[in-house]
């Protein structure tokens, strides 16, 4: 199992990189963590230093975009939930069997799955495919 470091760890050990008063093995020493990390967080901390020093926080103001895009999200499959529950409870009261077979769509099968339609309905799917059989009379000679 790989070691997760705390990111104010990583911060000390780049402080401590970009001072440069010990070497790369010395802080990997003292912080007990690979030389190797040592420069790959380095590496990381000045490629994003620009980042931090641009003006409009760019950052933020997306977050908040997604943030209050997917809470609108979350609201709408709520309602939509709530939506089908109510159908469902009185469509399953309302109608009997015959007249909740004749709603099924089978040409709208790209937009609504059959299956779909028959939970929405109430009805068991694998008897939308029931095919009844005559029996055939055996003749005997």
């Amino acid at each position: 199992m790989r070691k997760q470091h705390s990111s104010a760890l990583k911060a000390k050990v780049v402080l401590e990189a970009l001072r440069e008063t010990k070497t790369l093995a010395q802080i990997a020493t003292e912080y007990e963590v690979h030389p190797s990390l040592v420069t790959k967080w380095k590496a990381e901390a000045t490629g994003n230093l620009t980042a931090l020093f641009e003006r409009g926080s760019s950052r933020d103001e997306k977050s908040e975009a997604s943030e209050r895009k997917t809470a609108e999200l979350y609201q709408e499959i709520g309602r939509l939930t709530t939506q089908l529950n109510w159908i469902k409870k009185n469509l399953a009261s309302n109608l009997n069997r015959t007249e909740r077979l004749e709603m099924l769509d089978q040409r709208a099968m790209m937009e609504l799955p059959l299956s779909w339609q028959a939970e929405i309905l109430s009805v068991s799917r694998s008897s939308l495919y029931y095919q009844e059989r005559v029996p055939q009379s055996r003749e005997v000679t």
